[in-house]
């Protein structure tokens, strides 16, 4: 895998893919941070957008979303549901591949091929039960991802849209389509930030205040860029970079890039310093629930 992610870097910078467009092109789709400039980093740590540049749950869902709409002409019948199963499974098995099998990544991607078998077998998955097999198979073969960062973010941030997210968006139903779905953007933005909030704080010791307006305006934008990325570095991948779909993916992460310095400006608005030990963590825990 590190051989066909460095294939496809070189072959995107061959075609003239500007440096820190293609850094965080690589950290969005390849899960590769290292080499992202720490200004970069600074600012979307400061707007509350630094999980979108770690390969996890939203960006398999957004390749999920992608694949089963591709597979939309199959038919609905036997022999199509299977190649459609098929197809999803090595598709969000070969990219967690590409992205370096990371906590993240191999977390996200054994939870929705669970909901893919649920889908195809036509059970109604209770998402819990998907949630808790897919911990138990990921610590059986590593153990130690217990005590990832990451991975305990990122289940507590699941567990909190799933659980939370229906409560908050029952609290107002909008009319129009436009606005329940930057309404259903908000209440999952809150949701996961509500259940990350007192992890996150016990291990940086700072809360970006405005996440809520960044998730805002980068979502709707994020699977645009994940859609076009995927297209893009498959086709590098076979050493071939299409110049328009490069060019539109390169000016996207640019305004990506941009939106983010201009939210992380606002530094009046993150707090920093914030103490925090385990004691008061589980207080907070049991306070929210």
């Amino acid at each position: 895998s590190d051989f066909l992610r460095n294939k496809i870097l070189s072959n995107l910078e061959k075609s003239n893919f500007s440096k820190d467009e293609l850094h965080v092109v690589a950290a969005l789709i390849l899960g590769q941070q290292q080499d992202i400039s720490a200004e970069i980093l600074h600012d979307y740590q400061f707007a509350g957008a630094i999980h979108i540049l770690s390969v996890s749950g939203l960006h398999v869902g957004f390749i999920l979303l992608f694949i089963t709409f591709l597979l939309k002409p199959l038919r609905k019948n036997k022999v199509g549901n299977t190649i459609r199963l098929v197809t999803i499974i090595v598709s969000l098995w070969g990219f967690a591949i590409l992205a370096g099998l990371s906590p993240s990544v191999v977390r996200s991607v054994t939870m929705f091929s669970f909901v893919a078998v649920g889908m195809h077998l036509k059970r109604s998955t209770n998402i819990f039960h998907t949630l808790l097999v897919s911990i138990l198979l990921i610590l059986l073969f590593q153990p130690s991802f217990l005590f990832d960062v990451g991975f305990q973010l990122s289940y507590v941030a699941l567990f909190f849209i799933f659980w939370l997210q229906p409560l908050l968006e029952n609290l107002w139903t909008p009319n129009n389509k436009i606005t329940n779905y930057f309404w259903e953007i908000l209440t999952v933005s809150f949701a996961a930030q509500i259940g990350a909030f007192p992890l996150s704080i016990y291990y940086f010791h700072q809360f970006p205040g405005l996440f809520f307006v960044t998730n805002l305006i980068i979502i709707p934008f994020l699977s645009f860029i994940m859609a076009l990325g995927v297209f893009v570095m498959v086709l590098a991948a076979f050493d071939f970079v299409p110049l328009i779909p490069a060019k539109i993916l390169e000016y996207s992460i640019y305004f990506l890039n941009k939106t983010i310095n201009w939210v992380a400006s606002f530094e009046q608005f993150i707090i920093k310093d914030i103490p925090l030990n385990w004691q008061m963590l589980l207080s907070l825990y049991i306070l929210i629930v």
